[in-house]
């Protein structure tokens, strides 16, 4: 199936129509229902090409047939849930202890510049992300489907931008669509490490304290369940303890990072730990600790968070949720 699709012109009128009689008065209104970006929902009402899965959306909420508005036989796939939660984290890829996530961006097919142009967009896409690590892994003709990969943060920056409507001023081409890539889970259950079992942690390389830091001592409560693991980023490895305690009525995570022997810490490593939602829950100046840190968050059972590292052109990032095993 195309990865784009767009009303045929003789059904634009149809489809407008669609819309005062599914009580939507406005195209801010269909939006925030469907929880699709306004421009994107603005672009399918004018027949201009959006990503795939946006298109059906857009059909369901209007109760349109696909199909015959936009002239073409479609073979769906089998539904996927796109939401961000705890049952379906980030758009994840992972290779080794790197970790990247994948947006597809549609650009304008009536820009006749757009592909000679694509070295300058992905430039300026890089410094709008603050994310050097962004690369271009494949364009698909017709509309010019860009599939770009990069860190969370950066990729949530974008599509934060897009959203607004500011990332077609800022990178001077009409963006008609972008959407973050959501493949498969990859949670680590932590409610596990509570009962003392292990073997999902050593797969993903959580390992015992000793394993990696020898004999150095640290002050966790008697009934946590520390573990370590130690992550390359580039030509630096930085060694990370994840511990969890039962209080009870909510979760202990304390959360060390440190350098390996007698290295300081890169002091332009970023540390971003993000909540169910998406929202940041701290960010850690690894700069004004070049020896290690140490920090104590609170959780509800069952909630989900997620760490990510970030070092020059290199990410970390990694999935956890908090589930109590009986």
């Amino acid at each position: 199936m195309s990865r784009t699709l767009k009303v045929s012109p003789e059904c634009i009128k149809q489809v407008k129509f669609s819309l005062p009689r599914h009580n939507y008065s406005t195209v801010q209104e269909l939006a925030e229902d469907s929880q699709i970006a306004r421009s994107t929902v603005s672009n399918f009402l004018n027949g201009k090409p959006v990503l795939t899965r946006n298109f059906l959306e857009l059909c369901h909420f209007l109760d349109l047939d696909s199909e015959q508005i936009s002239g073409l036989k479609i073979k769906e796939n089998k539904q996927q849930d796109y939401s961000i939660n705890a049952q379906n984290i980030d758009s994840i890829k992972r290779q080794s202890n790197i970790t990247i996530i994948q947006l597809s961006i549609v650009l304008d097919t009536q820009d006749e510049v757009a592909i000679s142009k694509l070295p300058e967009i992905l430039k300026q896409i890089k410094e709008i992300s603050g994310d050097t690590s962004m690369n271009i892994e494949n364009i698909e003709k017709g509309s010019i489907v860009l599939k770009i990969s990069g860190s969370k943060t950066g990729c949530e920056r974008l599509n934060n931008l897009f959203r607004s409507g500011q990332l077609t001023e800022l990178l001077g081409i009409e963006i008609l669509d972008l959407a973050l890539e959501l493949p498969e889970k990859n949670l680590i259950q932590l409610g596990q490490w509570l009962q003392n079992q292990f073997i999902e942690a050593e797969k993903a390389q959580w390992v015992t304290i000793n394993e990696i830091f020898g004999t150095q001592q640290f002050a966790f409560r008697n009934n946590g369940s520390p573990r370590a693991k130690q992550v390359k980023l580039g030509e630096k490895i930085i060694n990370l303890i994840l511990n969890v305690e039962d209080l009870e009525e909510e979760i202990s995570i304390i959360f060390g990072i440190y350098p390996n022997r007698q290295e300081p810490l890169p002091q332009n490593l970023n540390v971003v730990v993000f909540g169910e939602n998406e929202q940041i829950l701290i960010e850690i100046p690894l700069a004004n600790y070049p020896n290690g840190v140490v920090q104590e968050l609170f959780f509800d059972p069952g909630e989900a968070f997620h760490i990510e590292m970030t070092l020059d052109n290199q990410v970390y990032l990694e999935s956890f949720i908090i589930e109590r095993v009986f």
